[in-house]
C-alpha cells in the first residue's frame, strides 16, 4: 500500500528536503513507500547531484541540488514527483532501468486519458548530450511527438530508491494527478491520501540549507558535471 501526498506549492530547497526526508523516514521503517506530486514557487532550476552550475541563461533562477543523479531542469510550469520505495517493489522495484519503465507506463497511461499522445522512449538520443534535461532523451523517458513531457532521475542507497521526476505540459496539473490516481486504481496498485508526518517535516526543515545553492543573475548558460561533488 503506498501512501499519497499532494504537498503543493513550496520554495526549491525545501521541496528537496523533503524528498530526501521522506526517504529517510521510510529507510527507518517509520512511513510507508510514497508517491508526492509538487509545485516549485518560485520558479528555480534543480540540478543533479553531480552538477556545477556555472549560469543560467538569460534569466535569474534560485538554484537547488537534487538529492538524485540527472541534469538540470527548469521548474516554473511544471509537475514534479517523486516515489520512494524498495528495489524489490512489486510496483516500481527492480534495477534501474526497470523503475524508470514500470514509473513511465503509469504516467504514459495517466497523459493518454487526457487525449494527449504520449509514449515511451526506448532507445537514447544521439549526439551530443545537452546538460538541460528537457533537451535530450533518455531509455524509458515519455515524449508527445517529437517533445519530451516527462524526465526522472534516481538515487538508491542500499536497497531504498529515491526517483524524482517532472511532467511539461500545458493541462491543468490537478487533472494530471486525478488521472493518475484513476491510473492506480485500475492497475490495481493500492494506495491511500495522507500528508506529511511532523516528523518528516521537521527533517526537511532541518536539512533545507543542505540543497540550496545561491541565486545567479548572468548571461551564458555552462552546467558541468562535477566530480568533486559525491
Amino acid at each position: 500500500m503506498f501512501r499519497l501526498i499532494i504537498t503543493g506549492e513550496d520554495e526549491g530547497a525545501y521541496n528537496m528536503a523533503v524528498d530526501s526526508a521522506i526517504l529517510e523516514k521510510f529507510k527507518e521503517g517509520s512511513t510507508p513507500p510514497t508517491i508526492r506530486f509538487f509545485w516549485f514557487a518560485p520558479p528555480c532550476v534543480s540540478i543533479g547531484r553531480l552538477q556545477c552550475p556555472d549560469t543560467v541563461d538569460g534569466a535569474e533562477y534560485y538554484l537547488v541540488r537534487r538529492p538524485t543523479g540527472g541534469r538540470a531542469v527548469v521548474h516554473e510550469d511544471d509537475l514534479s514527483y517523486s516515489i520512494s520505495c524498495k528495489r524489490d517493489d512489486s510496483v516500481f522495484g527492480g534495477n534501474v532501468l526497470q523503475t524508470y519503465m514500470r514509473s513511465s507506463r503509469i504516467l504514459v497511461e495517466a497523459v493518454r486519458r487526457l487525449e494527449i499522445d504520449a509514449e515511451i522512449v526506448r532507445t537514447r538520443s544521439g549526439g551530443e548530450r545537452s546538460p538541460l534535461c528537457f533537451q535530450s532523451k533518455s531509455r524509458y523517458e515519455v515524449v508527445s511527438g517529437d517533445k519530451k513531457i516527462i524526465g526522472s532521475a534516481q538515487k538508491r542507497e542500499g536497497e531504498f530508491v529515491l526517483l524524482q521526476g517532472s511532467i511539461s505540459l500545458d493541462v491543468d496539473m490537478e487533472m494530471v494527478i486525478d488521472k493518475y490516481r484513476s491510473v492506480l486504481h485500475d492497475m490495481g496498485i493500492g494506495y491511500s491520501v495522507d500528508s506529511l508526518t511532523e516528523e518528516e517535516k521537521t527533517l526537511a526543515l532541518l536539512h533545507t540549507p543542505m540543497f540550496r545553492i545561491n541565486k545567479i543573475k548572468n548571461q551564458k548558460s555552462k552546467i558541468r558535471r562535477c566530480p568533486e561533488v559525491l
